[in-house]
Formats: C-alpha cells, sequence, structure tokens
C-alpha cells in the first residue's frame, strides 16, 4: 500500500544551484546561515555581493543594527538586502514574499522585547503568550501563502514553528535564571516532544529541527547514561553523544542526520576520538552525509597537532598590531571569547589565576575578543580588571581567526608551542586541567 501511495504523489524536484544577495548598506550587519553539519556559518561579501551554493532552499538570517530577520533563498534567487530607517529590508522577486517578511519582523521585534517576560511565568501562562505569538505568524503566511511559491510557505511554517520549539526548550533554565533559582511547575518537555512531533514542524532538512531533536535526545539520554553523582568526561560525553543519537531518536531520517552532527560535534572536540566514532558509524549515516564528514576531517587536517599555527593579525587595548608569531620564544595559550559569551565570562577567574601562577615563566595567555566592536571589549577589561595580554580581531566571526581555526562557539582555548607549531587547537578550558599540562610542557 506505501508503494502504491508514492506512485500517487509526484515527487518534489530538488534544485541545486547558486542564490546571490546583494547587500546594500554600509552600517553594521551580519549574514550566516545554519549548515546541518557544522552549525553557524558566515557569508563573505565581495563589492557588496554573496553567493551560496542552494540545495532546495535555504534560510538566512540578515542581523543589523536595526533588528534581524530571517529569510529563505533557492537556487537563482538574485535578492537585495538594504536598511530603511534601520529596519533591515529584504527585497525578493516575489513582492508578496517581501510583504510578509517585513510584517514578521514587527511581529518578531514586539516577541524579542517580550521575552523576559514571558519566560518569568508560570507554564500556562508562557505557553499561552507563545501560542498567541505562533497563532499571529500563523495569520500572517496564510493571508501571504496564495502568492508565495509552496515551498517557501511550507518552509516558513516550519520555521516559525522552530521559533515556538526553542523558545519552549529554553524555558525552563530561563524561568530558574529569572526567578531566582525556582523550578518551574511544569518544564514542557513532554509539551514540546508532542509539538515537535507534529507534521507541521517537521522538516528533516532544516538544522534547527535536527538540532531541537537532539538536545530532546541527549536530555532524555542523560538521566540514564550517568550514575547518580557521576561527572561527566570527554571520553564520557563523546560516547554520549553518539549514544544519544542512535538510541533516543526514532524517525530513521532524523537519526542519520543527528549521528552525522554529533560526529562533526566531536571533531571540534577531540579530532582522534571523532574519526573513531565515525569509522565505528559509518555504516549507518548516508552516503551525501559520509561525504561531508570525510571533507570536514580533510578540512582539520591543517589544524593537526605539529603543523604550523595559522597566523593572525590583532590590535592591543593601545591600537598596535599584533601578531601570533609576534609571541614566538614562548608557548602561547589563547582564549578567543566575547563580552556577550556567558560560558567565557565563567573562565575568566580561572585566567586570572593561571596569570598568577604562571607569571614570569615562557607562556603567554592571549585573551582575543571577536566582539562586533572594540568598545564592550575595552570597557569590561578596564572594569573587570582582566589580567593577561588582551587582543582584538577585526571581523567577528568573519575573523580569519575564526575561519582559520574552524571555530562555531565560543570560548575556544588552544595552545602553540615557542616554534609557532600546534600543540592542540583543543586545549582544556581554564576551569580543567590545563594548568597540569602547561606545567609538564614548561618542564620538559
Amino acid at each position: 500500500m506505501m508503494a502504491f501511495v508514492a506512485c500517487n504523489q509526484a515527487p518534489e524536484a530538488v534544485k541545486v544551484g547558486e542564490a546571490t544577495l546583494r547587500l546594500e548598506t554600509e552600517e553594521k550587519y551580519n549574514l550566516i546561515y545554519q549548515d546541518m553539519l557544522e552549525g553557524q556559518k558566515n557569508l563573505e561579501l565581495e563589492n557588496g555581493v554573496s553567493s551560496l551554493n542552494v540545495e532546495g532552499k535555504q534560510e538566512v538570517g540578515f542581523f543589523a543594527q536595526g533588528g534581524m530577520i530571517t529569510f529563505f533563498v533557492q537556487p537563482g534567487d538574485d535578492i537585495k538586502l538594504s536598511l530603511v530607517e534601520a529596519k533591515p529590508v529584504v527585497e525578493t522577486a516575489s513582492a508578496a514574499y517581501n510583504e510578509y517578511l517585513s510584517a514578521k519582523l514587527e511581529i518578531m521585534k514586539k516577541s524579542t522585547q517580550g521575552t523576559q517576560a514571558r519566560m518569568k511565568m508560570q507554564s500556562a501562562d508562557y505557553l499561552a503568550a507563545e501560542n498567541a505569538i505562533q497563532a499571529s505568524l500563523d495569520s500572517l503566511l496564510s493571508a501571504h501563502s496564495s502568492d508565495i511559491s509552496k515551498a517557501i510557505v511550507t518552509a516558513e511554517k516550519s520555521s516559525n514553528a522552530l521559533i515556538k520549539a526553542a523558545s519552549m526548550m529554553q524555558y525552563p533554565s530561563y524561568y530558574a535564571y529569572l526567578n531566582g533559582g525556582e523550578v518551574v511547575d511544569n518544564n514542557l518537555k513532554d509539551e514540546l516532544k508532542a509539538f515537535i512531533g507534529s507534521d507541521e514542524v517537521k522538516d528533516v532538512n532544516n538544522p534547527n529541527y535536527v538540532e531541537i531533536l537532539l538536545e530532546l535526545a541527549q536530555a532524555d539520554a542523560v538521566t540514564s547514561y550517568l550514575k547518580e553523582g557521576e561527572e561527566m568526561t570527554l571520553e564520557k560525553y563523546v560516547d554520549f553523544l553518539i549514544v544519544a543519537s542512535i538510541e533516543y531518536i526514532d524517525d530513521a531520517e532524523v537519526k542519520n542526520a543527528a549521528l552525522a552532527k554529533s560526529i562533526a560535534t566531536i571533531i571540534e572536540l577531540d579530532m582522534a576520538a571523532a574519526k573513531k566514532a565515525f569509522d565505528d558509524n559509518k555504516g549507518s549515516i548516508n552516503a551525501d552525509y559520509t561525504q561531508k564528514l570525510d571533507g570536514l576531517f580533510e578540512n582539520w587536517a591543517a589544524l593537526m597537532p605539529g603543523n604550523m599555527a595559522p597566523d593572525f593579525t590583532t590590535v592591543d587595548l593601545d591600537g598596535n598590531e599584533k601578531k601570533l608569531s609576534d609571541f614566538r620564544g614562548k608557548y602561547v595559550y589563547i582564549d578567543v571569547w566575547a563580552t556577550w559569551c556567558g560560558p567565557c565570562i565563567q573562565e575568566i577567574p580561572y585566567l586570572k589565576e593561571m596569570n598568577k601562577t604562571f607569571e614570569g615563566q615562557e607562556l603567554v595567555i592571549l585573551s582575543v575578543s571577536i566582539d562586533d566592536t572594540q568598545e564592550p571589549w575595552k570597557k569590561m577589561v578596564a572594569d573587570d580588571g582582566l589580567t593577561g595580554t588582551h587582543l582584538y580581531i577585526d571581523g567577528a566571526w568573519g575573523s580569519s581567526l575564526v575561519k582559520d581555526y574552524k571555530i562555531a562557539g565560543i570560548p575556544r582555548f588552544m595552545l602553540v608551542d615557542p616554534e609557532g607549531k600546534i600543540v592542540t587547537v583543543q586545549a582544556e578550558r581554564p576551569s580543567g586541567n590545563i594548568n597540569e599540562t602547561l606545567t609538564n610542557l614548561l618542564a620538559s
């Protein structure tokens, strides 16, 4: 029966090709998209134009000082992006889609402004508020859907639903934070599972959809994976990611993508462990993801221990140019961070202690900010009395440092030897056992 049903449904042709984005603003902006395996990636511009290879459709985020908006592109699209009265504007070939995106931006701005108020509510009121936002987005899309391509309507409907799903995912921890550690009456986990499993949300080609299901699987897995009081080590975490992907996701397509994504995540933590996990599970991953993972391992090969560390150019607090290569002759422990990054801030007390511990030794501790502008970086260094060598690199997520070292998340810690060769681009955090590693290296 399934065969007959499938024959009666004409499959949607998946187009593959290039989309063009033309940015017509000199104000601060950022263009990003989500890759299934590599996470957030920046779109580079040349003379104000960027091209993106698209398979089917791809969601792109346009972030500017006046707000943010996401939109979908398809092969052959030529889209103009600009700011009008500080508001991001997207101009596609479809007037109806342009009108929808403009109105959606206003809904999302109001939603963002009310995030804290909603997250502070008890579960029933919070969910009612989220449902109201979802209803507004659904109603807006419905009003324009007859004049927008079916593929874009389907993608927008799923994307809008994932906004609610992501919020529900964050709700319990956000509620506790805003309510002085109080535990919410209902963490909405069952409601989230039911919602994310509905047909209107399902989109196995959307990285955000796979990511949420993977996070839910990990939440289920961790309760049975760790014994009470047991700590999660790096070795256990690698195994845990694989177990969560294979044993706690039922949908075969999602399981396939989640397993590949987990291995891609492990590459950033421990390349050797990632390669073993890949070799052990290659038979469970489809050919497309296998090929992409092979490419990732090849790309990361340049960052293996013993290779020369890619050089990068920064400025210090006085505006003087500084390069990584300027610090040859000493070990260099590199902290890539930003003032808006919570986990980065949590490491600062440990970094201060490290500076005291290794003062006068053949070690330089470099903290390199990837903030959008220098002002918040300079302010935090001064206000918090940060120690060590503080540098700033222009370009934020588009900087050479981020690209050359394949940094998908921060903080990232790396270690370079006195000859400028990589010891590891996946060094332990200051809150971990890095002091022992450094002590042994400096003594040898």
